[in-house]
């Protein structure tokens, strides 16, 4: 992979569309230089190029509100200040080559004052690419794995992060699964863990052979019981022929000695005792509505005249409480008008005219009630509660209701059933009932018993029968769900098998990978180190353990060293041989861009680092630098492996930063 352009529109310092062609084309020449003071625009360079790819995952945003909050802050002030809706955006341009075939991407993430989040647009040698937009994230990822991008893309942030004590062997360990791919290794393990836990062994537990063979058992028995109840009940379906058939032959010999009149009896009979039945309902409905509301609806003009009353009492009373209930006022209006605390008049009033104004107010009063009103009662009888009032009117309402009407029904009906039975005892009087001495009558009746017997036992056989067929049914379906649970339950077994194979296979190919990777990254990192130290440096080599991927470093003469013995530009340049290893085993060619990865080193590892790291660290190698770090003299060293310079040049008037060719002093 090789950059070849980045833009900047409106972002952080950058006003306007400011670009750099970042391309290498001279052989030998594999280094870009971008100088620029502190605040001119470095750092927002490099965080630029990890928001284009990757997000709110690059600059180690969470998606929300906290990557929103930064997005908005990154919008040129200046542009803010122009207008509501400035937009910024980010654009990369690169050329990416894989077995297959190369191609040019470009990448531009783009949001604006008025947006709630950001736009990612990618397209291919010129062509937006041709999959779905919401796995444009994952396609990026895929050509620039974001944590093998580490190791490539990086600051002295990131460079004093390794060279700390507690960071080193972190780094490490993320840099080794990164490499390998371990982070899906250990999903694909986990989803198996989760998979075999919760999934195939209760699979594998649902169902056994030995439950299979019950059912199959209980099957079997519903079977058999079902046999044997259809063979009782063809048996007593052969009695009950047997049965009806010389009942026939008997009726027979009647009917030719009786005639056809004989057959009628039967039904006569039966419905003699079905009309016998319903008038005993209709005698029982008769003393059930006697002790309810039957006696007041025979009584139906008493309860008439007994409701009148009621009715002229509740007037009374209404009228006589409204009489007792306005005599208080009257004697109060008296009292207020001519009493002695009453207001004197004008002229004042004498006592005997106050005397006769008060008498003549009570008479008006009482002219409203005497003489009373036609319709009031001299005097009040029942005297009871309004409640209990309204009840007992509710039931002669209702005796003079449905309760006259259902009586008239069941009269009627009573009358009819009466009828019909006289009528059939007159027919049944008329039909012979045979010579006393003949048994035949008798032996029809015993006939007739049997044979309701045996129909009983034939119903009671039926309803088994029904019931063993359910069984039979229960007990199919209940097997053929073993059935389908049983191989269930041995590929649930087999699967645990098969997944338990994987998790060893995975674990093996993760040693050996591991093993292989760490021996390489070993032999990479000291291939550095022997580049960058010094002779009077303590390391010379060091050793990776491919368990737990801790560090142990080694001195000139082989003794163990710990990291609190080296000095601080000691530990900065084992950090960036460390990540020159981890870039180097990744095995991908992608571009190294470094933001201030010299401040903490002295003179003699920044010669080392200019001349030795810089022109080998890669095919292109992107610097940003202040004028402290790489300044005329180590610039001097650099410049036969420079390709491009340029300088971010930040006006502080203006509030904005130019990019112009050349470096400080070129």
């Amino acid at each position: 992979m090789r950059l070849n352009r980045l833009v900047l529109h409106n972002y952080s310092v950058f006003e306007g569309s400011c670009e750099l062609s970042l391309d290498v084309q001279t052989p030998g020449k594999n280094v870009i230089i971008i100088g620029g003071k502190n605040g001119a625009g470095k750092t927002s360079m490099l965080e630029a190029i990890r928001l284009c790819l990757y997000g709110a995952q690059g600059i180690g945003k969470r998606q929300g509100r906290e990557y929103k909050g930064f997005l908005q802050s990154r919008i040129n002030r200046k542009a803010q200040k122009s207008s509501p809706y400035a937009k910024a955006f980010v654009e990369l341009q690169f050329a990416h080559e894989d077995k297959q075939k190369k191609f040019n991407v470009t990448v531009r993430r783009s949001w604006s004052l008025a947006s709630d989040d950001d736009t990612l647009s990618l397209e291919l040698d010129g062509k937006e690419l041709n999959l779905e937009r919401d796995y444009w994230p994952e396609f990026l990822k895929l050509l620039i794995p974001p944590g093998v991008a580490q190791f490539f893309i990086f600051d002295g942030e990131k460079i004093q992060e390794i060279a700390d004590e507690e960071q080193s062997d972190q780094t490490i360990v993320d840099g080794i699964k990164s490499l390998l791919g371990l982070d899906a290794f250990e999903h694909l393990q986990s989803d198996l863990d989760h998979y075999t836990r919760q999934q195939l062994r209760a699979e594998a537990s649902q169902a056994t052979q030995a439950d299979y063979k019950k059912a199959d058992a209980e099957l079997e028995g519903a079977k058999q019981s079902l046999t044997l109840c259809e063979a009782d009940l063809t048996d007593v379906e052969n009695e009950i022929s047997s049965f009806e058939a010389q009942k026939s032959d008997m009726e027979k010999r009647i009917s030719k000695d009786f005639g056809g009149r004989f057959q009628e009896r039967p039904k006569l009979q039966r419905e003699k005792d079905s009309i016998d039945e319903q008038l005993k309902e209709l005698n029982e409905k008769f003393l059930s509505m006697c002790g309810d509301l039957l006696p007041f609806s025979m009584l139906a003009e008493i309860g008439v005249r007994l409701e009148q009353r009621l009715e002229l009492e509740r007037k009374t009373s209404n009228w006589l409480a409204a009489k007792d209930a306005t005599y208080p006022q009257a004697m109060k209006l008296v009292e207020r008008l001519f009493g002695k605390d009453s207001e004197k008049s004008d002229p004042e009033l004498t006592e005997s005219q106050r005397k006769f104004l008060s008498g003549r107010l009570l008479e008006l009063w009482e002219s409203l009630f005497v003489p009373p009103p036609s319709d009031i009662l001299a005097e009040l009888m029942h005297e009871m509660p309004p409640n209990a009032e309204s009840d007992v009117r509710k039931v002669l309402r209702e005796s003079r209701g449905h309760v006259a009407n259902e009586l008239r029904e069941l009269l009627d009906r009573r009358e009819r059933l009466a009828n019909r039975m006289r009528s059939i005892d007159m027919e049944l009087n008329r039909i012979p009932l045979g010579d006393p001495d003949e048994d035949l009558f008798r032996e029809i009746s015993n006939i007739n018993q049997t044979i309701g017997r045996l129909k009983e036992r034939r119903t009671e056989l039926e309803d088994r029968a029904e019931k063993h067929r359910g069984e039979i049914k229960d007990s199919q379906r209940r097997v053929a769900e073993i059935a389908d649970l049983v191989q269930v339950a041995e590929a649930a077994r087999k699967q645990l098998e098969l997944c338990k194979r994987i998790r060893l296979v995975i674990q093996e190919y993760l040693d050996r990978s591991t093993r292989k990777r760490v021996s390489t990254l070993e032999k990479n990192v000291e291939q550095m180190i022997q580049k960058l130290v010094r002779k009077e440096d303590l390391v010379s080599k060091l050793e990776i353990d491919p368990k737990d991927f801790s560090v142990t470093l080694y001195g000139r003469d082989g003794t163990k060293l710990k990291k609190s013995d080296l000095s601080a530009g000691e530990k900065e340049i084992y950090a960036i041989c460390l990540l020159w290893g981890l870039a180097q085993t990744s095995g991908r060619e992608l571009p190294i861009v470094i933001d201030t990865p010299l401040s903490r080193l002295d003179s003699d590892h920044r010669r080392a680092i200019v001349q030795k790291y810089y022109p080998s660290a890669g095919s292109q190698v992107i610097i940003l630098s202040t004028d402290t770090e790489v300044d005329k003299q180590y610039y001097q060293l650099l410049l036969p492996s420079v390709e491009k310079a340029f300088l971010l040049d930040y006006d502080a008037t203006q509030g904005r930063t130019r990019i112009v060719a050349g470096y400080f002093w070129d």
